[in-house]
């Protein structure tokens, strides 16, 4: 590469003089290269913006369905019942009994003075737990209570056995690991003496100890069954567990959770306004100005608020609920919600069924309810195809893109440009430094 010295014979400063003629040549450039960052900058704010609109999705997400739009409690004047509510529930008051719990079978064998020595039996028992496969457990001489026990574990039946001692005597327990009549054990018995089968007729018999049983109560006079100690939807949306037998009813109270419904609501609202808070600061509203000039009054932007607007205003249904605003939600001048807590909360007290008709959709449909709608619409926004968000994004980074693209052939055409100057003004120089030469030699010769 040529040495390039600056001035040395003219003693101008040349290579000032090129970088100063190629700046202010490459000021078109810096336009495009400052352009396009400002236009990447708006497509990160853009993403951003649907990140706040996931937010808003989750949050109307949860209220979507009718069954998602109720909170309610479920208590119990009783410990042993243990009352839970979902949001299926309606609310109620009712009287329930505990007569029977549900129980697991658990049959002994016949007792044995030891469970480590040969039993010195051989043959096979089938082992089966309600209408589930039988198994068959083979059974050798030299075999254990313990190594039978480990036999029957490895059976791959709903059963549990383990060796019992009675202070005495040992003996198997084998125990169903499901409650319920329809779980019951059954035992066929060839050429064993373990005695599955047998009725406790002498102390040294076996015998089943407990049946397996279903779980029985009365609730408001109506007898009602289970085969496990959880009563499901007895109670519609409501499940209780009991753990023991009541001598006297328990009174199930069911009430609307208003707190954990406005919580919801409040995730919502909250979510909503972040939307339409970060749109008017980046795009501006009314008289201030937005921070990113890209998006100063963007039409995308504007058509995102309107419809999100437009959805929280519109009619849903005919019943006496058929707007957010008789439910305490409304919009101010702003764009944004507002919730009056106080008139939600009586709202969804006296009416809950006709809050979740305007809040929620029914699975099978697909139309209808507030927050279902609003879901949709903002599946509508920020869908990663067609969506009017990615579009705009996809323009931003396209404009950049071919910006990036111009601002590179002018970088290429300054750093020829510069080429070209280093060149001229060294040749200047160069002829400089000759005749400044000459001039000497004349002086001397005069």
């Amino acid at each position: 590469m040529a040495i390039q010295l600056s001035g040395i014979a003219s003693g101008l400063d040349t290579g000032s003089i090129v970088t100063q003629l190629v700046a202010a040549e490459g000021q078109p450039m810096q336009l495009m290269q400052k352009n396009a960052a400002a236009l990447r900058a708006a497509s990160t704010h853009l993403s951003s913006i649907g990140s706040t609109l996931s937010n808003l999705r989750s949050a109307a997400s949860a209220l979507s369905l009718t069954t998602q739009v109720g909170s309610y409690t479920a208590s119990s004047s009783d410990t042993s019942i243990v009352a839970a509510a979902t949001a299926s529930a309606a609310t109620g008051s009712y009287s329930f009994q505990v007569n029977s719990i549900a129980s697991e079978q658990r049959t002994y064998t016949a007792s044995f003075s030891d469970h480590t020595s040969a039993l010195g039996q051989a043959g096979t028992f089938t082992l089966q737990s309600g209408a589930g496969a039988p198994a068959t457990v083979t059974v050798t001489a030299t075999d254990t209570l313990d190594s039978i026990a480990g036999k029957i574990n490895g059976a791959g039946v709903r059963a549990m056995a383990s060796v019992f001692y009675d202070g005495s005597q040992y003996r198997l327990q084998i125990r169903g690991l499901d409650t319920g009549t329809a779980n019951a054990l059954t035992f066929t018995e060839s050429g064993t003496a373990l005695d599955l089968n047998g009725t406790g007729a002498t102390p040294t018999s076996g015998r089943t100890g407990q049946l397996a049983t279903n779980a029985t109560a009365t609730i408001d006079g109506f007898t009602v069954t289970s085969s496990t100690n959880q009563f499901a939807n007895v109670i519609p949306g409501v499940s209780l567990a009991v753990s023991h037998t009541t001598s006297s009813p328990a009174t199930i109270s069911i009430a609307a959770d208003t707190a954990s419904f406005a919580q919801k609501i409040n995730a919502v609202v909250g979510a909503y306004n972040a939307v339409v808070n970060q749109v008017h600061g980046l795009a501006g509203y009314g008289s201030t100005k937005g921070s990113d000039p890209k998006l100063a009054a963007d039409r995308t932007l504007r058509s995102i608020t309107d419809k999100l607007s437009k959805t929280v205003t519109s009619g849903y249904g005919s019943g006496t609920h058929n707007i957010l605003a008789t439910i305490g939600i409304t919009s101010n001048k702003d764009g944004t919600l507002t919730v009056d807590s106080t008139k939600l909360a009586a709202a969804f007290t006296s009416d809950a069924s006709g809050v979740q008709a305007l809040l929620g959709r029914p699975v099978s449909a697909s139309s209808g309810g507030a927050m279902a709608t609003l879901r949709d619409v903002v599946d509508d926004i920020t869908n990663f195809v067609s969506g009017p968000l990615t579009s705009r994004q996809n323009q931003f980074t396209s404009q950049a893109t071919r910006l990036d693209s111009r601002a590179a052939n002018e970088q290429r055409r300054l750093d020829s440009y510069q080429t070209i100057l280093q060149k001229q003004f060294s040749a200047m120089e160069t002829t400089y430094s000759h005749n400044q030469a000459l001039g000497t030699q004349i002086s001397r010769i005069g």
